[in-house]
């Protein structure tokens, strides 16, 4: 039976306003105890009750649900049932986000440049923690320390980046694999011999769409000390898939005055893979492809990369280094917009 010959209103989402049939002409006014017999035999109970408050409130938020027709209870409790739904769906739908706020990294390189290749491998932990009012996280990584000349390791090394966003839709869009919303990022890094320090940050731009544009590292001269060195890079964005994430751009370091590398990516989300590939004819920096592994919460997993030089004279490429990097997550924090 259509609801309307009920004398239910049906809602609408966008205007909350509603139609009914004519009302039904109450019944007469019975006695107090009329009322109460009656109310037992329709099986009105206490829930009935809590059904009428939700009723009035809703009456008063957003007019009334149906027409004054003589009490029922089961009817009453349908039209809540179909009006609150109805309420709900004019809304928005909460969000939420898996943040990683811990893993540990581990990454071993074979090294092909000499006549017996070289193995070295790494590791190091991460911990972090996102704050929502001010759209901020802050992530602490711990390496340990160099062997010193006695043969004894120094302490640890500690690199903390804090990443600001401007707004949660921003935040929630880096749930997808490849995708960075990020306004800037700040680096730093473990001291020098000297006891300096290198902080860099990094300032990304955005256009209309949200495709991002550009990531310019400031300072953009290198941190150095002795032979101790970091070069910031700088990328620009020139071309992006459908949903925004960057296919094609070029990225810039003080390095010995290198000229650009060109960067290509590729996505594949069904196998959750970005395949990253640099090329460029100078031969004073590697160039390196990479095929990283996502989960579904787009925190890189895995990623496997070869690194080469170009031959200067026709341009072919010598590879001279393959790494594996596994990294493995130890803490989330679900984080929603309510």
């Amino acid at each position: 039976m259509a609801l309307a010959s009920r004398g239910i209103r049906a809602i609408d989402c966008s205007t909350h306003v509603a139609s009914t049939l004519p009302p039904i002409r109450p019944s007469r006014r019975r006695s107090r105890y009329e009322r109460q017999r009656r109310a037992r035999r329709n099986g009105y109970s206490s829930k009935d009750r809590l059904f009428s408050v939700a009723i009035n409130t809703h009456v008063r938020h957003h007019g009334p649900m149906f027409s004054a027709a003589p009490f029922c209870p089961r009817l009453q409790r349908l039209a809540v049932l179909i009006a609150l739904t109805a309420s709900l769906g004019c809304g928005t739908s909460r969000r939420c986000r898996n943040f990683i706020t811990g893993y540990s990294t581990q990454s071993q390189t074979t090294d092909t440049r000499f006549t017996t290749p070289t193995m070295s491998s790494s590791f190091f932990s991460v911990s972090c923690a996102f704050d929502p009012p001010s759209l901020l996280s802050s992530c602490t990584q711990t390496a340990p320390g160099d062997v010193l000349t006695d043969g004894t390791q120094g302490p640890d090394k500690i690199t903390t980046t804090v990443v600001m966003w401007d707004k949660f839709d921003d935040f929630f869009s880096e749930s997808l694999m490849g995708m960075n919303r990020s306004r800037s990022q700040a680096t730093t890094y473990p001291p020098f011999q000297d006891g300096s320090q290198c902080v860099i940050t990094t300032q990304l731009a955005y256009d209309d769409q949200k495709r991002i544009l550009s990531a310019t590292a400031n300072p953009a001269s290198a941190c150095m000390d002795g032979n101790n060195s970091i070069f910031p890079p700088s990328h620009k964005y020139d071309s992006w898939e459908p949903r925004g994430r960057p296919t094609h751009g070029t990225s810039t370091t003080t390095r010995n005055a290198c000229p650009p590398i060109d960067d290509k990516w590729a996505y594949d989300d069904g196998a959750r893979t970005v395949t990253t590939t640099e090329s460029g004819q100078d031969s004073c920096v590697g160039l390196e492809t990479f095929i990283s592994n996502y989960d579904q919460n787009g925190f890189a997993l895995s990623s496997v990369s070869e690194a080469k030089f170009p031959v200067p004279t026709d341009g072919s490429l010598i590879t001279f280094s393959h790494s594996d990097i596994t990294s493995t997550i130890t803490a989330i924090q679900e984080i929603c917009d309510d």
